[in-house]
């Protein structure tokens, strides 16, 4: 049995790095206090390292990772050659949990968990445009096409010299599909809503305690002093201003990756025609969580 993997999921700007930075300061922190190093031990799957096995096994593939059809035919084996001597580990995605060619991301026999940080689409366009310096329209045209493909963009800085490519590609899809695909992996689940998270952070810290322990062996010590500092160094404006003081690796250059971490921007932001075809979009799941 594998069931190694606990998976921190997300749409593209719903939170991710924030949740990562709460787990990493819940899991890997001796007092609960946030440094961007502990992002370390949440990665993102896609990283050229994970799949260095694939130029043993056929070098045509390996030289052509940068292919959605031809990456999809290795994930599952990448998880199952994964090397640590941890019962679990965590991995960081953005891709839905989608099936190319009869190939899923993941499966139940690699995951242990997940936990799944879902955002309003309608404040999603606004924050992903900035990130990626497009328009809302275009932005928009993204989050609601079932078949996009974006790429980890993880920074290969020469590390590994011998890999082909650092642009892993994985199937984004569109913000409702991705949901979906991971609300059906039959294994221990967490959604918790971003909105939730700004509002109530200590109600979701709490949520994501219970969860953790009442689904894996994950145990954490110095429990009360951990909550304390968690809130206080993991809250929207600390991280906001340790990114403007030391850098962030996940920013982009036309934009800081802590932005606003607001809710409702859309309201002020968004044309009544950009809000409908959002809602129009996604009406079943934006009912079913509230957010109309």
């Amino acid at each position: 049995m594998h069931k190694k993997i606990i998976w921190v999921t997300s749409y593209p700007k719903s939170g991710n790095t924030w949740l990562r930075s709460i787990l990493s300061s819940l899991f890997f922190s001796e007092d609960g206090r946030f440094d961007f190093k502990l992002l370390q031990h949440i990665k993102h799957f896609d990283r050229p390292e994970n799949y260095s096995f694939v130029k043993e096994i056929n070098k045509d593939d390996y030289e052509n990772l940068s292919k959605i059809k031809v990456i999809s035919k290795y994930r599952i084996q990448a998880q199952e050659k994964l090397k640590t001597e941890k019962e679990f580990i965590f991995f960081k995605t953005h891709s839905a949990n989608a099936s190319l060619n009869s190939n899923q991301y993941t499966n139940e026999k690699n995951s242990l968990a997940l936990i799944y940080i879902v955002r309003d689409p309608r404040d999603i366009v606004i924050s992903y445009s900035k990130y990626q310096n497009i328009s809302v329209d275009r932005a928009t045209e993204k989050i609601t096409n079932k078949a996009i493909i974006e790429n980890s963009g993880f920074k290969n800085n020469n590390k590994f010299p011998s890999l082909i490519t650092d642009k892993l590609p994985y199937i984004m899809s569109s913000w409702d599909i991705n949901y979906n695909s991971w609300n059906s992996l039959e294994v221990p689940r967490l959604f918790i809503r971003y909105e939730d998270l700004l509002n109530n952070p200590v109600s979701i810290l709490n949520k994501i305690i219970i969860f953790f322990k009442n689904n894996t062996k994950i145990e954490t010590t110095n429990l009360n002093k951990k909550i304390d500092n968690i809130i206080k160094t993991t809250n929207f404006q600390f991280l906001k201003d340790q990114e403007q003081k030391y850098g962030f690796s996940e920013a982009t250059t036309y934009s800081e990756f802590f932005r606003k971490g607001t809710n409702n921007q859309w309201r002020e932001v968004l044309t009544n025609k950009q809000i409908e075809r959002i809602e129009n979009a996604f009406k079943p799941l934006m009912k079913k969580l509230k957010y109309i």
